[in-house]
């Protein structure tokens, strides 16, 4: 009589190590078990070296590695929760509120740990323009993957240009190669940063990404526009502003935010890198859209032909 050991849910993985060694079907089995037993990042990372890309269709060219990719980040109101305003109405009410990394930041923070990964970054550089409570913002772009975390720390509140011009120095002092930043804030909508520090830097840009390759020193980015694509081809150094649907950020595993903690993160005077940091904006005042009025239900085709008629919808003895 013969006995069968029982292995378990991954006994056809298991067996795999007495057959004749197969990369690609070890890749794929890696990647299977690594999904099954939940270790998400793992999984991420092997299907994203798998995921064809766009350098992959453009035969004859050769991706070529950056040397360092910036992205800036903006700490927010959590989009989960509702807005209360001051009852002065000159600013939001933030006591009590959690706070969170901005959506678009994040996506291009994952854009930029991918291509780290795919061989094309030596660093990712994340930075954000505040006050210390960003710092957790910072951290939690470490626990995600970025290689450094700088706070470019200023007691006041800074516009956009003032932003820009701060991290124009920053960029310049890192010697990064792409710059790569979340297409606006869910704060304030403005999405002046992106395009105004592309600006002063005098690189080319490109903004509502959502697909990113680089090829032959070459940025290839796919770009959202109203009613389709724009393909766009950048020269490096450049400044590419990231869509929602540039990719889906990955969650930070355990160990790596426990790692996070203990991080060191460099703070910058922001006024040792911009001299000119004068707010030429002013905000007026903050107010909630108006309610909406309470809709009116209809049980009959009737009724709802004569309330049509009634609001001006429709002329009565028409066809």
């Amino acid at each position: 009589m013969k006995f069968r050991r029982k292995l378990g849910p991954y006994a056809d993985s298991a067996r795999l190590r007495f057959r004749k060694p197969n990369p690609a079907r070890r890749w794929l089995d890696r990647w299977r078990i690594a999904a099954d037993s939940g270790l998400h990042q793992i999984a991420n990372t092997v299907a994203c070296c798998l995921r064809p890309q766009r350098s992959e269709i453009l035969q004859g060219h050769q991706e070529i590695a950056v040397h360092k990719i910036v992205v800036p980040l903006k700490r927010v109101l959590d989009h989960n929760l509702k807005v209360r305003i001051l009852p002065d109405a000159q600013g939001l009410d933030l006591a009590g509120q959690k706070m969170a990394m901005n959506p678009f930041d994040e996506v291009a923070l994952e854009e930029a740990i991918r291509l780290r990964e795919r061989g094309l970054s030596c660093e990712v550089v994340a930075v954000s323009c505040g006050v210390v409570d960003a710092h957790d913002v910072l951290r939690q772009a470490l626990a995600l993957g970025a290689d450094r975390a700088v706070l470019l720390e200023s007691k006041a509140v800074l516009q956009p240009l003032a932003i820009a011009r701060v991290l124009k120095a920053f960029v310049e002092r890192e010697a990064a190669s792409l710059v790569l930043c979340g297409k606006q804030a869910i704060d304030d909508d403005s999405a002046q940063v992106g395009p105004m520090l592309a600006a002063m830097l005098g690189w080319p840009q490109a903004c509502f990404a959502t697909e990113i390759s680089v090829v032959d020193g070459h940025a290839h980015v796919t770009s959202a526009i109203d009613g389709g694509e724009e393909v766009l081809q950048l020269q490096l150094p450049a400044v590419i502003t990231a869509e929602l649907h540039l990719n889906t950020p990955r969650f930070a595993s355990l160990l790596n935010v426990m790692k996070a903690r203990r991080a060191a993160i460099e703070t910058v005077a922001a006024e040792s890198l911009a001299l000119d940091l004068v707010p030429r904006l002013e905000v007026l005042g903050y107010q909630m859209p108006p309610p909406r009025p309470a809709g009116n239900r209809l049980h009959a085709t009737d009724a709802l032909i004569r309330e049509l008629a009634e609001r001006g919808f429709l002329q009565r003895g028409s066809a």
